[in-house]
């Protein structure tokens, strides 16, 4: 009886932990908790896959990216935090694919996790189009131009069927138990109304003031871009090492399409900069990789990266930081936080069957306190 006007595995993602921990608040910080570890895992290991098997770069990899991925607003994660963790999971499989050869379960592999990321957000369209030019270098490096061409299209058939197996398996309960028409419906009326008629300098003007809440992961992106284009002028780029450079210059692709993405979106929310956290620190972590070991240089930049990650999760409204905060309260018998403490107070004053109105407030608190809302309108700015 709900109308799903976002992408049915976003949905699954929030209703998941609620079967497993109850309707609360703590079950949807359980989610956060887990992706964000999750995801951190992931790119620690694609670092020591992909870049270098040193532990410092490892840890100093895995730490920085689960701090700077957890800046975001709210209770729950966010859905780009779920289509970051699943391309650095694409980028972790693309290390087991040999020169040649067809391995067919890690391309189908690969392709249902873009089925999942797309049916997550459909931002990933972008992704999947860097993913296309990322693909197409690696398969030209590995054999010469016919075969690799001929490998290019025979592996994108394997992963589109990954794909759409993965996008179809996600569908099945709206297929058995739904309306799949009404579903799309709402797909393309959500889509159809989402774009922002803005120009495209009010766009631009709009990221820097869209980034103070992610400043460090901003000055990270920014960082990377200069490393990065400074490499690409240079004419010994990454001492010599080609593998890296080539790594790099990969890396820009994804910085390229999806800052295209967030400016063509119209949309410039500051959670769309985590797109670009992959990618970019990817970069900084191939720069830390080629300093020679046990040098001052090293040990900066492996302390400015994890400090000032671990300094921005100082922020009040980091997932993470929410999460623990969240446990360690009710394990002292106190509210986890604001919403579980107006959530006591409604159970605890409002009398059966009695509504309320909380102005500028999330619909999760009527979820929270099983009280109906007294509106057909699920959040209050829609009344405004």
């Amino acid at each position: 009886s709900i109308q799903l006007i976002q992408p049915i595995h976003y949905h699954y993602l929030y209703a998941l932990p609620q079967l497993l921990f109850g309707e609360t608040p703590h079950a949807i910080r359980t989610l956060s908790i887990a992706v964000g570890v999750i995801a951190a895992t992931l790119f620690g290991l694609f670092c020591r896959e992909a870049i270098s098997r040193d532990r410092t770069v490892v840890f100093t990899a895995t730490i920085a990216f689960a701090s700077l991925s957890n800046l975001s607003r709210g209770l729950a994660t966010h859905p780009e935090l779920v289509m970051v963790l699943l391309l650095v999971a694409v980028w972790l499989l693309m290390t087991r694919i040999p020169g040649r050869g067809t391995p067919v379960g890690v391309l189908l592999g690969i392709g249902a996790l873009w089925g999942a990321a797309f049916q997550v957000n459909y931002l990933t369209a972008f992704l999947i189009l860097a993913f296309c030019l990322d693909y197409l270098i690696i398969r030209l490096r590995a054999d010469r131009l016919a075969r690799a061409l001929r490998d290019y299209l025979l592996h994108g058939a394997i992963i589109f069927a990954g794909f759409l197996a993965s996008f179809l398996a996600l569908l099945l309960p709206i297929q058995i138990w739904g309306d799949v028409g009404g579903y799309f419906a709402a797909q393309f009326g959500y889509l159809s109304e989402y774009g922002i008629d803005r120009s495209l300098g009010r766009v631009l003007a709009d990221l820097p003031k869209v980034s103070r809440d992610y400043a460090v992961l901003s000055a990270a992106v920014l960082a990377a871009l200069a490393v990065g284009i400074r490499a690409m002028l240079s004419r010994r780029p990454w001492q010599g090492d080609t593998e890296t450079a080539v790594l790099v210059g990969r890396m820009m692709i994804y910085i390229a399409i999806c800052t295209f993405a967030i400016v063509l979106n119209g949309r410039t929310h500051d959670k769309y900069i985590l797109l670009l956290l992959p990618s970019a620190l990817t970069i900084l972590i191939a720069a830390l990789a080629l300093l020679p070991d046990r040098t001052d240089a090293k040990l900066f930049f492996c302390t400015w990266l994890v400090f000032f990650g671990v300094i921005s999760l100082e922020k009040e409204r980091v997932l993470l930081k929410q999460g623990i905060e969240g446990y360690v309260n009710m394990a002292r018998g106190a509210p986890a936080d604001t919403l579980d403490a107006i959530s006591r107070y409604i159970r605890r004053d409002l009398p059966p069957g009695g509504t309320i109105y909380v102005y500028d407030y999330p619909s999760m608190l009527y979820l929270a306190t099983g009280v109906v809302a007294p509106t057909r309108f699920p959040w209050s700015l829609h009344h405004l």
